[in-house]
């Protein structure tokens, strides 16, 4: 029979009681640095030991989440902490930086390792993927369907999905719009959730088209476990622990097959009521909403009465106590989850004490309090005329054995994974050829008739636009590179249309999704910024896994980039409206009344890329270009510069690519240095 793992989020010791004591199987938390959660209370290495006992002590699992990309300069402080939680006991790690997950590997490569949800793994050809890269589980996107998440399940990965909690209107891994703005990091961890502002489809209006409302599950756990997810996830690691327990609490109740009151759940916190729309696949308006009045004013009058459900410890465990007498030494011993103790003390300076009543053993061995334990049996054969010893002794006897069964059941259920020092090692930076080379992102082939292909080393194209216009492009096979879908919708038919491409000459691909890195045949990969490249690390493995070059993440700064090791070229993104969300449902929706875009509250513009024209999916870019024509020498550390056009003719791609190639910059426009500059905290 399979076990089906109830997962909850803590940001706080208060909050690992709660999920603990409402009946949580494992938790995820974070520390004070590499969490995707940097607001949260959350924990430094003394807490995380006290929190790996308490959760081994009741059988439940850590997981510490290190889900952040991890830039060159901390590398050896991630080392370091991968090292310290390896010795404390922790069960696994949830990474999402390919760089990182090298380091475990050289640190302690014993350790589980989970893909995280930023990892953005959504199809059986990701999950096999993350697999061969030394991942045991993969957390799904959000995103998915019932049928898509079953699919990944048949691969034979563990597979973890959220069943509750708060949804980001992006892609997880692939949202860069609070790090544009403030240069708070999604990836980083200190997302500062733009997304809950105000934006709307027009002008002026009060709308929050980017904000969803909570997804709840609770409903399909019976599905979920039916389809072979083995992990049922809880968001909401900066969320109180009232809201844990109700969590734990409702879930714990649907896992086992139970009534459960779904109204502590919504009150407790909601934006607006639940949706299920992503599982169901009924996208739309109906998933949006925002926290109001009334969902304030709910919780506030639930959270006393939650708050009583983990006031006192459960118990978990049946003690049965033995009591002997050897000669002058009083021995108890205690069994419980198969693990036997004893412990004895000296009570000769008692022999002159009357004896004991006949039920006061059983009365002192009861006493069992605030513990995890509940009595089962008391076996004693010590004769009534021999209980000679005052009941403190035997108070102290019990607290003893009770501290000590604890330990050992605290061992039973840890393992503790060896580890090694870890060594920085260098690699020999390229040296960039001269002069710098130029590629280009087109939306479409007609942007390309008034463009000199011969100024670029590549042609970046939409999947789509290339196989209708596979005969105009034959001239330039070689040149051009496969963009395909940043979210797959149909791995089969999309790894379909890739190799039938291939078949023909085109043998390039954009890899920006590591499901892309498994098609390694008679095919050139080119690493896409999708995947979050920011260290060294990172470069190498990306590099051992066949990929030939690399766009970095767009968040690292010039002197990062600049002085990142490689024997790989490395790349950036130079031009073009940045991408801030990759999104599965629409912010418009309404394609009656569409204009391609949205305003946030101070009526700046922001396209949208169509689902319908976009592969099933859209994107929100930055409302203004990014411009580094003038500034490239700052980047001594690239070998090329990738210029996204989005809706530019022919005539306007041709002029920026010559502004590129001879280092000036339009005058009176508008632009963006990016991040490039100030960086992401």
């Amino acid at each position: 029979m399979q076990n089906f793992e109830l997962l909850a989020p803590a940001g706080s010791i208060e909050s690992v009681q709660a999920a603990l004591y409402c009946g949580a199987d494992a938790i995820y938390i974070g520390l004070k640095s590499f969490s995707a959660r940097q607001n949260a209370v959350n924990f430094d290495y003394s807490e995380l030991d006290g929190v790996i006992s308490l959760c081994h002590l009741f059988g439940a699992k850590v997981y510490v989440a290190v889900n952040t990309i991890v830039f060159d300069n901390k590398l050896c402080d991630f080392a370091d902490c991968i090292k310290k939680c390896a010795e404390l006991g922790v069960d696994a790690f949830i990474v999402q930086d390919l760089g990182a997950l090298e380091i475990i590997k050289k640190v302690a490569p014993e350790a589980t390792v989970h893909a995280s949800t930023q990892l953005t793994v959504h199809t059986p050809q990701g999950a096999e993927f993350a697999k061969k890269l030394g991942f045991s589980r993969v957390v799904v996107s959000r995103e998915l369907s019932m049928q898509q998440i079953e699919k990944i399940c048949k691969t034979k990965i563990e597979v973890e999905a959220f069943v509750h909690g708060a949804l980001c209107m992006s892609v997880s891994g692939q949202c860069y719009m609070s790090a544009m703005f403030g240069s708070r990091s999604a990836n980083r961890g200190l997302c500062a959730q733009p997304c809950r502002l105000p934006f709307s489809h027009k002008k002026g209006c009060d709308e929050h088209c980017l904000s969803l409302k909570d997804l709840s599950l609770i409903e399909h756990i019976g599905k979920l476990k039916e389809i072979g997810v083995c992990s049922f996830k809880i968001e909401g690691r900066m969320k109180r622990p009232e809201y844990v327990a109700a969590a734990v609490s409702a879930y714990r109740k649907a896992i086992d097959g139970k009534n459960y009151d779904i109204s502590d759940l919504s009150a407790v916190f909601s934006r607006q009521g639940f949706t299920d729309g992503y599982f169901t696949a009924n996208l739309g308006n109906a998933m949006f909403g925002m926290r109001d009045y009334e969902n304030v004013l709910d919780s506030s009058r639930v959270q006393s009465d939650i708050r009583k459900s983990y006031e006192k410890m459960p118990k978990i465990y049946t003690v049965d106590f033995a009591l002997t007498l050897k000669g002058l030494s009083l021995e108890l011993s205690a069994t419980a989850d198969s693990v036997c103790v004893c412990k004895s003390t000296d009570i000769s300076q008692y022999s002159s004490m009357n004896p004991l009543k006949d039920d006061a053993v059983k009365k002192q061995l009861s006493k069992l309090g605030n513990t995890i334990f509940e009595l089962g049996s008391i076996n004693s054969d010590i004769p009534p005329e021999s209980a000679r010893f005052p009941l403190s002794v035997l108070n102290a006897l019990r607290r003893d054995i009770i501290a000590h069964i604890s330990e050992e059941i605290v061992k039973k259920n840890s393992v503790y994974t060896q580890t090694f020092e870890y060594i920085h090692s260098e690699t020999a930076t390229l040296q960039r050829e001269k002069p710098l080379k130029f590629r280009a992102y087109f939306e479409s082939v007609k942007q390309l008739s008034g463009v000199s292909a011969d100024a670029l080393e590549f042609v970046l194209l939409p999947l789509a636009q290339i196989e209708r216009n596979c005969n105009e492009l034959a001239s330039l096979c070689d040149k051009v590179i496969i963009v395909p879908p940043r979210f797959i919708n149909d791995e089969e038919q999309t790894f379909k249309r890739i190799e039938k491409l291939r078949n023909i000459g085109f043998k390039r691909l954009y890899c920006n999704n590591i499901a892309y890195l498994s098609i390694n045949e008679n095919v050139t990969l080119h690493g896409g910024f999708g995947l979050n490249c920011a260290n060294s690390e990172c470069v190498r493995a990306l590099k051992e896994l066949g990929v030939s070059d690399i766009e970095c993440s767009f968040e690292l700064k010039a002197s990062q980039i600049n002085k990142l090791s490689r024997d790989i070229p490395v790349g950036i993104v130079a031009f073009g409206k940045l991408p801030l969300m990759l999104n599965k449902n629409c912010p418009i929706g309404d394609c009656k009344n569409c204009f391609g875009k949205i305003y946030d509250r101070t009526n700046r513009a922001f396209d949208i890329k169509c689902p319908k024209n976009n592969e099933g999916y859209a994107e929100i870019l930055n409302c203004t270009n990014l411009e580094m024509s003038d500034k490239l020498s700052d980047m001594a550390g690239i070998d090329f510069a990738t210029l996204i056009f989005h809706d530019e003719s022919g005539r306007e791609c041709e002029e920026i690519i010559n502004r590129y190639l001879y280092g000036t910059r339009q005058k009176d426009a508008e632009y963006t240095r990016g991040l490039y500059y100030r960086g992401v905290k």
